[in-house]
């Protein structure tokens, strides 16, 4: 099942009005003369700028309640994918030819099957783009199967071409119904709505959410290998690194989840499967983690712990459930379901040694009661209490 959204960038248009190529990202993230840091269209907004799918224009607007073209779409959907444009070769649409400034990633993204045309072999490039029209193309680009539940909506029925598409973006909260009950298909699509479906997109599709797990390893006292490499106070390590403490030897792997291991003295450690999820934190800023991460203990003692929760004062994600492992005996001992009253995120933490294997396997959840304001990566089809 689809579990959630979709992409805004500027074009490379030198058109005037048209939105700069790279806007430059300050300490405190961007800044734009219409939208004010403390707005909740900004983290969205801030998220993508990180990634450079989007930018401001060049008097430092960011024109939230603008309408987008479909080139802006497309480029912005290649970027999303990370999709290389094309440069030469066949003329996919009449009226995108090889000198428009949008011809490559058009036809990059028709190649992937991201986009379509209409019946007249058009794309109408400059056009603005529908809130129909960018739902479905949001929809491909997600990558997650449509609903198959009847999702109530005043003006797209059952038999409209795009029912499914819409019916999955409102019910994964993709999309809003800005009017009670309708969904205004033919309006047009505006810059700030489509930076919130995108960021949504990333963290929440099958497709855009996955992203490498990498881990900090901390040197704490002694001496430390990694790979036979003796290394200095922090590295680098992910999946396929092995390390080794000393006998008077201490290290700690941390994630940016806040996830994390505290290496004993005479541990021998490999990491053999480290995958992780893009998240947004409450500012803005990108985060990875942890989805799945396996490990082999080969001698020695080790103490995990998984963050399931965010910390909503700071924004921090912090360490909740520790868990006290691992003797030579007994790696990991999980119980049958993390407590209903601890958030946790999708995912878990399969522990291997010689061959066995103990994982937590209950499934994401967040409390009935409410949802931590720290993250935003959750649709509403998991926000159920695990059956455990």
């Amino acid at each position: 099942m689809f579990c959630a959204l979709p992409a805004l960038a500027a074009s490379d248009s030198t058109a005037a009005g048209s939105p700069t190529g790279d806007a430059a990202l300050q300490t405190s993230g961007p800044s734009f003369t219409d939208l004010p840091v403390d707005s909740s269209l900004y983290p969205a907004v801030r998220y993508l700028v990180g990634k450079n799918i989007l930018s401001g224009f060049p008097d430092g607007s960011f024109r939230p309640a603008d309408s987008i073209t479909r080139a802006e779409v497309a480029r912005m959907m290649v970027l999303a994918k990370g999709l290389t444009p094309a440069n030469g070769g066949a003329q996919t649409f009449s009226d995108v030819p090889g000198g428009h400034w949008a011809y490559g990633v058009i036809e990059a993204a028709a190649q992937d099957g991201l986009l379509k045309g209409y019946q007249d072999g058009t794309f109408n490039p400059d056009g603005s783009i529908t809130r129909v029209e960018a739902t479905s193309l949001l929809m491909r680009l997600s990558g997650g199967d449509l609903t198959g539940e009847t999702v109530e909506i005043a003006d797209v029925p059952a038999g409209h071409w795009a029912y499914r598409q819409v019916a999955t973006a409102v019910q994964a909260g993709l999309v809003e119904l800005p009017a009670g009950n309708s969904f205004n298909p033919e309006v047009n699509f505006q810059r700030g709505e489509m930076a919130k479906s995108l960021s949504a997109l990333f963290t929440l599709s099958p497709v855009l959410r996955l992203n490498e797990l990498n881990g900090k390893l901390t040197v704490k006292s002694g001496t430390v290998t990694v790979n036979g490499v003796k290394v200095g106070s922090a590295v680098k390590v992910s999946a396929g690194d092995a390390i080794v403490t000393g006998a008077d030897s201490k290290a700690e792997i941390t994630f940016d989840d806040g996830s994390g291991f505290l290496l004993m003295p005479g541990t021998e450690f490999a990491i053999t499967t480290a995958q992780g999820f893009n998240y947004m934190k409450k500012d803005g800023t990108a985060g990875v983690a942890v989805d799945k991460l396996t490990i082999d203990l080969k001698k020695g003692n080790i103490f995990g712990a998984l963050a399931s929760r965010y910390d909503n004062n700071n924004n921090t994600a912090f360490l909740d459930g520790r868990i006290p492992c691992c003797s030579p005996r007994l790696i990991y001992r999980p119980a049958s379901c993390w407590p209903r009253e601890r958030a946790r995120r999708p995912g878990g933490m399969s522990l291997t040694r010689r061959g066995r294997e103990w994982k937590s396997t209950c499934p994401g959840a967040w409390p009935q009661s409410g949802e931590p304001s720290g993250v935003a990566w959750l649709p509403p089809a998991v926000r159920a209490a695990p059956t455990c």
